[in-house]
């Protein structure tokens, strides 16, 4: 734009679109994106899965209660699980920085709660992934994530001389698995063998746990569901256009026109773009488009199995209609 003009010298053809600070770009491009599918199509977005960032579900909110009384609708915000599985990890971490120098144990000379068999960054990422996994497996049900997150706590506190899996889950808690499956019974599960923290690590810990249990939170990722596709999107735009360099509108239109059909039709939609401005096809780029996708297609599935093969299966009871070779059971 010329200096105090006002006006962008490229008239009409001005590529700007956006005017104000970087911190506001997604909360007005979100507004943008659900008034925009109001307006032309009728569409009311009621439900808004969001990061953790509160400022373009608040922009939304502002913006639906600004229309005319009877256009206006409630939108409620969900949470992405794997944001919400993050804030376990970081707030753990505070807590270990805020007792760095803290004695809270008497019988050692160490202070903290960090170290060797406590609070590393190893143990509470395995927490993070635990947190993360009781809510995918939980089924929308608020009580049981409630119930398990509360007794994942009080089993990684457990010691062999004050065992706490009254409220573990008998399917997956190993101390509870030995009670039936190994001759010496519970009494041969030794914690110190397993990942377990010092109860009075936990203690101090324990109110993390507690308000990561709150019914409000895990309302709002009852749904199970994540931001991956959007990242994974994004990851596509990224691979064809670096987000640490400079590039006009145009560039950017013409990237994320790409990168949508890659993403939803894999390679052979380039052929088609191809097609359409005159270029010849060949069969050798048919096949060469085709050997692309599959491939990208099979190691999805294959980690997708490897992921399965890691998980432990539920154990249901036997109603004589599953045998050996008849598949497996979920």
């Amino acid at each position: 734009m010329e200096k105090n003009s006002g006006q962008c010298p490229a008239g009409v053809e001005c590529q700007v679109n956006y005017e104000g600070s970087s911190g506001g770009m997604e909360a007005d491009g979100v507004v943008e994106a659900i008034l925009g599918l109001y307006s032309k199509y009728g569409v009311k977005v009621t439900k808004y899965l969001g990061d953790g960032d509160s400022r373009a579900y608040t922009a939304v909110k502002k913006s639906i209660s600004e229309l005319p009384e009877e256009e206006k609708w409630e939108i409620t915000k969900l949470e992405c699980v794997n944001h919400v599985a993050k804030r376990i990890y970081y707030q753990l971490g505070v807590r270990k920085g805020e007792l760095k120098d803290v004695n809270v144990d008497p019988t050692s000379k160490k202070t903290g709660i960090g170290g060797r068999n406590l609070l590393t960054n190893v143990a509470v990422k395995k927490i993070q992934s635990y947190y993360s996994w009781i809510i995918y497996s939980s089924e929308g049900d608020v009580k049981k994530m409630k119930k398990r997150i509360m007794a994942m706590c009080d089993h990684i506190g457990s010691t062999n001389q004050e065992p706490k899996h009254d409220e573990c889950d008998p399917y997956y808690c190993k101390y509870m698995l030995a009670g039936a499956e190994t001759k010496g019974g519970q009494d041969s599960y030794d914690h110190d063998k397993h990942f377990h923290i010092a109860p009075w690590v936990m203690e101090q810990v324990r109110p993390v746990f507690e308000k990561m249990s709150d019914d409000d939170l895990l309302e709002k990722t009852a749904h199970g569901k994540t931001q991956n596709a959007n990242e994974c999107a994004n990851s596509t735009v990224w691979n064809l256009l670096s987000k640490n360099n400079f590039a006009n509108r145009y560039l950017v239109e013409l990237v994320v026109s790409m990168a949508t059909c890659l993403y939803n039709e894999g390679r052979i939609a380039v052929l088609d773009v191809l097609s359409s401005l005159g270029v010849p096809i060949s069969e050798n780029m048919i096949k060469r488009c085709i050997a692309m996708d599959r491939l990208r297609v099979k190691k999805k599935q294959r980690a997708q199995e490897i992921g399965k093969n890691r998980r432990k299966k539920t154990p249901v009871d036997d109603d004589g209609q599953y045998a050996a070779g008849a598949g497996e059971y979920e």
